[in-house]
């Protein structure tokens, strides 16, 4: 009989973001190399704020998403920036995981499988674990309430963040392992426990393009972007201080937020700039769709210690060249493997500098590129290893 896993979740499909994806992943992965996998998360809402339909004047429902047994419990669903409505949110589903505990006795798993933040969701899943005697595994993909802080919405040393903190300290010493997203990541959870702890990074099934004779491409570079519009990804200000068409580079943009209607009255203003806006597309056919492109830019304005963006793996699945800009461990790491060129958050010249040196290149120099970046994934990013040691981990446990 296959070791069963249960994972408690705040995110999983047909909710959208990065949270949902890698834990339908992860649940995935777990699956094909033979465990019993099953999710226990809220009726979708995420990031709307509002149960989907489908979802509405429920308790509970039971489902299953891509072959993944699922049962979603009922929450407060909410994206209010009042911190006190967002508690009470979390709290909604703290209550409603109480009630999952007679079918945990009675059809207990060998592991449960406990992903945080959020924080409340992720201590009330522990001492679930605790009380029903059952190995527990904490994914921990940001590092709260540090993250809040950095953010900007938690003041250090307030008394909020004292109690999440004690929350925190509580979560990881009660914790059997522990699975860290970065090495920022996992060098503050060794400073906070000894615990069984696993790097396991958020990568992305490659799909590499075939490389392609350079006769058989335009001689105008497409350089994309695909992610979320907002004050911390700072796009709009690309737009309006790098001159692509000067470059003679299209920059593609892909995505939502509150930067979208600024980019968009830009373009109108700058018809003939070289940058135009998309709609937005899921995942999957986003990752087909960058084989398209000669490059990608990825852009944070501010640096969150332990976080990986997601988009590097994303990137780097398709071989394609990075513009990274930014600080932090995406930082190092688009430098160190020579993934692309790098330039300090918010360091437009040098961004410039960096599109300038690429507009130069022919496609048989960026293919070499590509050529690099799929080395790279094979050797040090090499997705099929990295879901191997996640089961062997998982596996020492029982």
């Amino acid at each position: 009989m296959a070791n069963k896993i249960k994972i408690i979740t705040s995110f999983f499909p047909p909710e959208k973001g990065a949270a949902s994806h890698r834990i339908l992943t992860t649940a995935k992965e777990l699956s094909s190399y033979g465990f019993d996998v099953s999710v226990i998360t809220t009726l979708a809402n995420y990031p709307t704020g509002k149960l989907f339909n489908g979802y509405k004047k429920m308790l509970y429902k039971k489902e299953e998403i891509e072959g993944i047994d699922c049962i979603r419990c009922w929450v407060f669903p909410s994206n209010s920036n009042n911190p006190i409505i967002r508690i009470l949110s979390m709290l909604s589903y703290c209550f409603s995981l109480l009630f999952t505990i007679p079918s945990l006795f009675f059809n207990r798993p060998d592991i449960i499988f406990v992903q945080t933040p959020p924080l409340l969701p992720g201590i009330t899943g522990v001492l679930i674990s605790k009380l029903l005697r059952i190995k527990v595994v904490l994914n921990v993909s940001d590092i709260w309430p540090l993250t809040a802080v950095e953010l900007g919405v938690m003041r250090h040393k307030s008394f909020s963040f004292r109690l999440f903190s004690r929350i925190e300290n509580i979560m990881y010493g009660l914790s059997d392992a522990m699975i860290g997203q970065s090495n920022e990541t996992c060098t503050y959870l060794k400073q906070k426990s000894d615990k069984p702890l696993l790097l396991y990074r958020n990568l992305t099934k490659p799909n590499f393009n075939q490389i392609v004779n350079e006769q058989d491409l335009s001689s105008k570079k497409k350089i994309v972007y695909a992610g979320l519009l907002g004050l911390a990804q700072g796009v709009s200000n690309i737009c309006k201080n790098i001159d692509f068409k000067s470059l003679d580079i299209e920059f593609h943009i892909f995505g939502d937020g509150i930067e979208k209607i600024l980019i968009e009255k830009f373009i109108q203003q700058n018809s003939e700039c070289n940058i135009f806006l998309r709609q937005t597309i899921p995942k999957d056919e986003m990752q087909k769709k960058l084989l398209s492109y000669d490059a990608t830019i990825i852009s944070l304005t501010k640096n969150i210690y332990g976080a990986f963006p997601s988009k590097i793996t994303m990137a780097i699945a398709s071989g394609l060249p990075i513009f990274f800009s930014g600080d932090g461990e995406g930082f190092k790491i688009v430098d160190e493997f020579n993934l692309g060129y790098v330039s300090e958050a918010g360091n437009l010249n040098v961004l410039k500098k960096n599109l300038i040196e690429f507009s130069r290149l022919n496609h048989k120099q960026i293919n070499l590129m590509k050529l690099n970046i799929m080395n790279v994934v094979e050797k040090e990013f090499n997705y099929v290893d990295q879901q191997s040691k996640l089961c062997k981990f998982i596996s020492s446990l029982i």
